[in-house]
């Protein structure tokens, strides 16, 4: 019968990124961790903390009896989890769920791997026990932000690895100013205070689509410089970028996606034609 509850013992623990922590445990558990894309129950040592937190195997090591856990912190029990250091024990059950099948996958073969954020720590079992397959590995993994990667190093000594993050951009346009109020300053003040802002803020890009030869003057370039385009990969001389952190928007490239908010004139034709009524546009 397959043992599927024991106190594990932490041998090792380490953060490797904002609220992303490494948990090594050791125990005969791990005999009957076979399968890549499994995961374990853990126990919180904590008595008002009832339910048990589902946690994936990020590896498996048999010849120590060691599995590798890496998980993010997101409430109580995990912020429990993140102060315990090695030589205590934590109560763990599984390994539970189907995991990944590579008998599928045969050697000569390849697999594109692809996750992200918090769903990337299984890959890493699933890739390694494919490579020793003799199956080709490339991977497309995702995270947040360039803070918030981790692991790529070890990804990157199993096969092909491509990273991608998401960045927060600020637009702050395009503006139009009154032609009663046009050629006083008036908007060079608007965009002058809006990039000053988005400084204090702390926004490390800005992106607009607007007139080139206006907007340059303030230092804003092609996006194309960075490798930005429109979604599916439209390119515009009128997409134009504004680096206020140096190299925040590297030169990995990307597409720069509309808030929804844009398209609310499209999507409520009815309180557009009402709006510009009002101000005389239709008239």
């Amino acid at each position: 019968m397959q043992r599927k509850q024991e106190m594990m013992t932490i041998v090792a623990q380490k953060q490797l990124a904002p609220r992303i922590y490494q948990l090594d445990l050791q125990g005969e558990l791990v005999k009957e961790m076979t399968r890549p894309g499994q995961f374990v129950h853990i126990k919180v040592p904590r008595a008002d903390l009832l339910l048990r937190r589902p946690i994936s195997i990020n590896q498996i090591d048999h010849s120590n009896e060691t599995c590798r856990l890496i998980y993010r912190v997101e409430g109580a029990g995990t912020e429990v989890f993140a102060t315990m250091k090695a030589g205590e024990q934590l109560d763990i059950l599984g390994p539970l769920g189907n995991g990944f099948d590579i008998t599928t996958v045969a050697a000569g073969q390849t697999a594109f791997i692809v996750g992200g954020g918090i769903g990337i720590p299984p890959l890493y079992e699933l890739s390694k026990q494919l490579n020793e397959k003799g199956v080709k590995v490339i991977h497309f993994l995702g995270y947040a932000s360039k803070e918030a990667a981790y692991y790529q190093q070890e990804f990157m000594a199993l096969g092909e690895t491509h990273f991608a993050t998401e960045k927060a951009v600020m637009t702050v346009g395009p503006l139009s100013v009154h032609p009663e109020a046009q050629n006083t300053g008036v908007g060079s003040a608007l965009i002058k205070h809006s990039v000053q802002k988005a400084k204090e803020l702390g926004i490390g890009g800005l992106i607009i689509l607007g007139h080139p030869t206006y907007y340059t003057k303030f230092g804003f370039v092609p996006a194309t410089t960075f490798q930005i385009t429109l979604p599916e990969k439209e390119t515009s001389e009128a997409l134009l970028a504004l680096e206020l952190l140096p190299g925040y928007f590297g030169t990995s490239g990307g597409e720069w996606h509309f808030s929804t908010c844009f398209a609310y004139p499209e999507t409520h034709p009815a309180e557009l034609e009402a709006f510009e009524a009002d101000l005389g546009i239709n008239e």
